[in-house]
């Protein structure tokens, strides 16, 4: 009966230390370079997350947040992509959906994506500076 009773108190002292992820904690910019070389940028808001790729541009997915999986999608209705959350970081967040594993960095940019979206001249000057990042990162 001792044991069992050890047993329980290490498992919710085990449970209870377990590291919680926090849907804020993946807000703000990212980069990758992808499995085929190709760089890409995730910007993520409460509401939407914006995968811009160096030769597709930016696309607008829906996502919502479950313990350490991300469920991503174009819209609520269409097909999801469910990533687990492997590592998170200030700096780095890996997320993994079957066998692909992608790893992300923490991109510090002057501008917000979501800010300049509605401003024409503001959303081609920044689609400028991510060419240049992604020309930097070849």
């Amino acid at each position: 009966m001792i044991k069992k009773g050890y047993f329980i108190i290490v498992l919710l002292i085990i449970m209870g230390c377990s590291k919680k992820i926090s849907s804020s904690q993946i807000f703000g910019s990212w980069w990758s370079i992808e499995v085929d070389s190709t760089y890409s940028e995730s910007y993520i808001n409460k509401d939407e997350w914006v995968y811009n790729h160096q030769s597709i541009g930016p696309i607008h997915y829906k996502y919502y947040f479950l313990k350490d999986t991300l469920i991503i999608s174009k819209n609520m209705d269409s097909m999801e992509r469910k990533w687990i959350i492997l590592n998170i970081s200030d700096s780095k967040l890996v997320l993994q959906s079957d066998s692909v594993v992608m790893e992300l960095n923490k991109l510090s940019i002057k501008r917000n994506y979501f800010d300049i979206i509605n401003d024409s001249v503001k959303f081609d000057f920044f689609q400028f500076e991510f060419n240049c990042r992604y020309l930097r990162n070849l």
